[in-house]
Order: C-alpha cells, then sequence, then structure tokens
C-alpha cells in the first residue's frame, strides 16, 4: 500500500465539509452523541478549517506499540493535491474520500472510548485521543481505509441492475416521493410481495418430480421420509386456523391448474380424500407468485394451514458465507471459487402419494375441462402438489438432504473438507458447502507461478464429480449462474476477491443499500410510519430490533 511518507494533521470544518457533499454536512450538522463529539474534535487544539491538524507530523519511533484508537487522524501532506489538469482528473473523490476517513476515525475513537454522551467525559475523550502519538501503524491504517472508502465512493449504483429487494424498494421511495403520502397508507400494488399467479408468467420445469428421495436419502432419514404421513401431523387444533394467501384470479384458474397438471407439479385429488379439520371443512393452502426474473415469477404454495399442525424434520446443516472470512491463505498462494445452481429445484423433488392429501391448494372444482388429467365431470377434486412445495415446513430439510446424498454419492462433500455454520473451519485446502441447491467448491492454491504447468488440485475433482453426477441424474444446472475456477466470485450472497482479499457483502450492493437508506431518510414525510410499513412490507430475513438499529443510526447520523 502506497502513502506519503511526510506527514500532516487533517483539521476540517465546523459544520459542514465544503465538499457538496449532503451526508457529510448532515453528519457535521447532527446534535446528536457523535455529532457534538465531532465537533469537539473538529474544534480541538491544533484543528482548523484549511486542514492544518492536531498531535505528531511525522510518524513517532521510540518502540512502544501505541494502540490505533482513541487516536486523532493525520492526513499524508500533499495528498493527491496537483495543479495539473490531468493528475486532478486521476485525483478527483479523493478529498471527499479523506473527509470520510477523518470522520470514520472519529467514529471509530468514539466508540473506543465507550461512546460517551456527556459533555465532559466527551472532551476527556478528545484530549486523551490528541495525547497519542501518530505512528506508522496509524498511517498505514489511514491509507488503507483511504482506498477501501475511495473506492466505495467512487461506485456508480446504476453500473449493475438493483437486486428484487433493492429494486422493490427504490420503487416505493419513488412513488412516495411524488406522492401525497402522509404516512398512513402504503400503495397497494407495491405493499403487498404476494401476487397473482398467472399462467403466462409461472416458472416451472419442463419435467417435474423427477428426483425420488428414497433413491438417495440412507438409513434413519430414508425411514423418516417414508414415513412422514404418521409421523409429521401433530395432533392439535389451532384456536384460530390459519387461511393460506391464495391468488389466482377466477379467469386464470383453469389455465394455472392446466399449467401445473402438465408440468407435472400438481395432480388432481378427490375431495374425500382431503384432509379435514374437527368441522369437517376441507384443509387447504394457498398459491401465490412472488418476483423472480423480469419475464417469470416463482411460484409458491402456502402451507401455513399445514404447517402449524406438523413438526419439523430437523436434518438440515447449513453453511454461511461468512465462514469465508476465516480462510487463511499463505503468502505466495490465492483463492478460486467455482459453483452450481440447480434449476427449478424443489419442483424436481417427489413426494410420497401418500403425503398428497397435505400438500392440497384452493377450492373445490369440479373435473370438467380436466379429463385428460385424471378428472371425471360431475367429481369434486383439490388441487395437490405432487412435489417438496416451496413454504413445506420440512422442504429444506429435505432439499438440503437429499441435494446431499447425491454429491455423497460421486465422492463429493466429504466430512473433512465440509462447511456448515456454528462447525469449525476444516483443516484442508479445499472447502465444499451446500445451501440446498447451490453447491460452491474454494479452493486455496499456491500462486501460478509457484506450481507445475498441469497441476490438478482437489476442487477439480469435485466439480468433473458433481457435473457428471447432475448430467447421469438428468438434473438441469442454471448455466448463467455457473463459475469454474473463478478469482473473484459470489458464495451464499457472500463476495470474495482473490486479488484484493475482501470477502464480504457485494461492495455494489452494499453502495446501492446505501443509496436506498440516503434516499429512505431525505423523505419528509413521518419516518416512525415509514419504518413500520417497510418492516411490514418487506421482511428483512434479520431480527426486527437489527433493522430499526440499521434505521435508526442512519438517521441519527443523517
Amino acid at each position: 500500500m502506497k502513502h506519503q511518507p511526510n506527514c500532516m494533521a487533517a483539521g476540517g470544518q465546523s459544520a459542514k465539509s465544503g465538499l457538496n457533499e449532503p451526508v457529510l454536512d448532515s453528519i457535521r450538522s447532527s446534535w446528536g452523541s457523535f455529532g457534538r463529539f465531532l465537533k469537539l474534535v473538529d474544534k480541538s487544539p491544533g484543528y482548523s478549517d484549511n486542514f492544518e491538524g492536531v498531535g505528531h507530523r511525522t510518524p513517532f519511533h521510540d518502540g512502544k506499540d501505541f494502540a490505533l484508537f482513541p487516536s486523532l487522524f493525520v492526513k499524508p501532506s500533499g495528498a493527491h493535491r496537483s495543479k495539473g489538469a490531468r493528475s486532478r482528473l486521476r485525483g478527483r473523490g479523493h478529498d471527499i474520500s479523506w473527509e470520510w476517513v477523518k470522520v470514520v476515525w472519529a467514529f471509530f475513537t468514539f466508540l473506543e472510548g465507550g461512546q460517551p454522551y456527556k459533555d465532559v467525559d466527551q472532551r476527556a475523550l478528545v484530549r486523551k485521543a490528541n495525547l497519542v502519538p501518530w505512528t506508522q501503524k496509524h498511517q498505514e491504517y489511514a491509507g488503507y481505509l483511504h482506498d477501501q472508502i475511495h473506492r466505495f465512493v467512487r461506485l456508480k449504483s446504476e453500473s449493475e441492475p438493483l437486486s428484487r429487494g433493492i429494486l422493490k424498494l427504490d420503487k416505493l421511495i419513488k412513488v412516495v416521493k411524488i406522492s401525497q403520502y402522509d404516512g398512513s397508507k402504503f400503495p397497494t400494488d407495491l405493499s403487498n410481495v404476494a401476487k397473482f399467479v398467472e399462467p403466462s408468467r409461472m416458472s416451472l420445469p419442463s419435467e417435474a418430480g423427477i428426483i425420488d428421495p428414497c433413491r438417495f436419502l440412507k438409513d434413519e432419514k430414508l425411514e423418516s421420509f417414508k414415513n412422514m404421513p404418521n409421523i409429521i401431523p401433530l395432533d392439535i387444533s389451532p384456536d384460530v386456523p390459519t387461511q393460506g394467501c391464495f391468488k389466482v384470479q377466477d379467469k386464470d384458474i383453469h389455465g394455472v391448474y392446466r399449467r401445473l397438471l402438465a408440468s407435472g407439479v400438481a395432480a388432481l385429488l378427490p375431495e374425500r380424500l382431503a384432509v379435514r379439520d374437527p368441522d369437517g371443512n376441507c384443509i387447504t393452502g394457498g398459491l401465490f407468485a412472488v418476483d423472480h426474473k423480469p419475464d417469470s415469477d416463482r411460484i409458491i404454495l402456502d402451507r401455513r394451514p399445514f404447517n402449524e399442525i406438523e413438526r419439523r424434520l430437523v436434518w438440515a446443516r447449513l453453511p454461511h458465507g461468512c465462514l469465508l472470512t476465516q480462510l487463511i491463505v499463505p503468502r505466495g498462494w490465492s483463492v478460486r471459487g467455482s459453483g452450481d445452481d440447480l434449476s427449478n429445484y424443489f419442483y424436481l423433488l417427489k413426494h410420497q402419494e401418500a403425503w398428497l392429501p397435505r400438500n392440497a391448494v384452493g377450492k373445490v372444482f369440479d373435473g370438467a375441462g380436466f379429463e385428460e388429467y385424471g378428472g371425471t365431470p360431475g367429481e369434486k377434486y383439490v388441487l395437490t402438489f405432487r412435489v417438496i412445495a416451496m413454504g413445506d415446513l420440512n422442504a429444506v430439510d429435505i432439499a438440503q438432504q437429499v441435494h446431499l446424498e447425491i454429491l455423497k454419492d460421486c465422492h463429493c462433500m466429504k466430512e473433512g473438507e465440509v462447511l456448515a455454520f456454528k462447525s469449525p473451519l476444516p483443516a484442508s485446502h479445499c472447502f465444499e458447502g451446500l445451501y440446498i441447491d447451490d453447491h460452491v467448491v474454494v479452493q486455496v492454491l499456491p500462486n501460478r507461478k509457484n506450481r507445475t504447468r498441469r497441476q490438478k488440485f482437489r476442487d477439480e475433482d469435485i466439480m468433473d464429480a458433481s457435473r457428471t453426477k447432475y448430467g447421469q441424474e438428468g438434473i438441469p444446472i442454471s448455466a448463467k449462474k455457473a463459475y469454474t475456477k473463478s478469482k473473484k466470485f459470489v458464495a451464499w450472497g457472500t463476495e470474495v476477491d482473490s486479488e484484493s482479499g475482501r470477502v464480504g457483502s457485494p461492495i455494489l450492493k452494499l453502495r446501492q443499500l446505501c443509496d436506498i437508506i440516503i434516499a429512505y431518510c431525505r423523505l419528509k414525510s413521518q419516518q416512525e410510519a415509514y419504518s413500520t410499513n417497510f418492516r411490514a412490507t418487506h421482511p428483512s430475513p434479520y431480527a426486527p430490533e437489527v433493522y430499526d438499529v440499521l434505521i435508526t443510526r442512519v438517521l441519527l447520523l443523517g
């Protein structure tokens, strides 16, 4: 990492950055705990409006190892300053990046000092930080922060399409911004995640139910699967039974049902075989669509009416992308990844015939018009899913275990190489993980110049074996999502960049989310109402209090 050898202290403006950066200006004008602390830092002895700073102006060398924080930031002198037009062009944005480094540095000092809110405690922390010498370690870390922040600041959100969740929030903000919304009611078309199922937009496999779990499950798990109709249902009746969300318009029911029947996803079940509640009424689930691709929707069976009277198998041991932050890469080595994503995987898994009554959806209907699928005019039927339905309480457990056994059958997913959340990282240079339909292999290996030309590694054997097995079983792979021996890849939502060593959420997604949060905070309507509606209409995978902290922190800083 390259940094200027000479240093000068960096000061700052008392209220505004003067860099036409609204977020920085909002932070500096804040009167929250950190906003007040930042003002004290700016006014501390040695700071001034022309960046002439504080503390020791050259790296301090006396053999002592000083902690990074608390301390006051010192900016490298002459950093990216030039009168030449070409040099200024190359250095554009660096002033903003350095200003952000200063604010972040003050924030780290504020956190290290226990987040003081009393004026006397904040002043004591500033005095303490002012006494810490600026060392080579401080300078290197400041340079690292600058490089990371500058990369983030220079990113353009529009360089890639927004993900489904962020796109939904972006549309909401734009609608609210140009409307007279007062926080009392969200626009109906944007506040619902569940969509109506349209026959022309249903994402279905060409042939469903081609994988029989009984062929791959082993030992006690195989017996449990075969015995699910007996061991899974609970002998209870909820006080207020849940009603499934059924979103198929009357004009589309025939077309939707025919597409489900033609693909093999669903079958006709005589009404007399349906599961009934204590009052004798048929228990059925719902059916709705969610966004998937620009030209198709994912179809979801809402099994809540059944899930609440069933128990879980609890088989799945899933990986998590955060495990990849623990990778240790020796000097002269690198990381690469390979992966596959199965297409419409849940719909490929065939369920047992005895389970059909527990996968029923919608209302009872006449068999007329469905003769080619076994219907008889005058007879009453309900539609039922033949496959492991998304929305089933045990769908993840079954799908994960079946895929795991398929890979084990071709000598993949060996015990000493498997990544699993809350388990130690394997003592290996090859790591393999499976998240339902998403199979990833990560290999730590010597750089090209440090290995022989045709040297093979374990990840190649795994990918060759797994892809051959998928082909033998007729299991389709998404060609668009597949990657092989990539130095920069995304595994389970986590981006791994071998060259930079960064492992975390894709940085462009973070920038897009940052822009969305800023746009949200700039809305002038009632913020509390927005928070409530955002949580209600866009469920987060995190706990509600985490979502609140995210919004609150941004509001405080902004």
